[in-house]
């Protein structure tokens, strides 16, 4: 079973915050897509959100692996602004073990975005 985690922060706050927490839990982390650096390959790709080519949009894909190198469990995170969505995608070739692990370790994180306390 997949899961889905919404949360209030810019997609680029939380992909870093993501990595950094799974990687001082052990885990090795892999981004495999980007669609910022994708889009870039692309001028003429307009956002359907946003009907230009200067699109804040954000699409990560994530492969996170244990010490035994099992497949990996995939984050797919989305967001646009400061709202974000962290799937984690399904698939039965992933260790039961890694996905809890994983997911104990996100929901260790600090989802509430950085505000100025001017």
């Amino acid at each position: 079973m997949g899961y889905e985690i919404p949360v209030q922060c810019s997609p680029s706050e939380i992909i870093v915050q993501i990595a950094e927490k799974l990687r001082a839990a052990g885990f090795r982390v892999d981004q495999s897509f980007n669609l910022q650096l994708a889009s870039q390959m692309n001028a003429n790709c307009k956002c359907p959100y946003h009907g230009t080519s200067n699109c804040t949009c954000q699409v990560t894909v994530l492969l996170v692996y244990d010490a035994a190198r099992n497949p990996p469990l995939t984050l797919l995170i989305h967001g646009y602004e400061s709202q974000c969505l962290i799937l984690i995608l399904d698939n039965p070739a992933t260790n039961p073990d890694l996905q809890a692990n994983v997911l104990e370790s996100l929901f260790q994180l600090d989802f509430a975005p950085e505000t100025d306390m001017a």
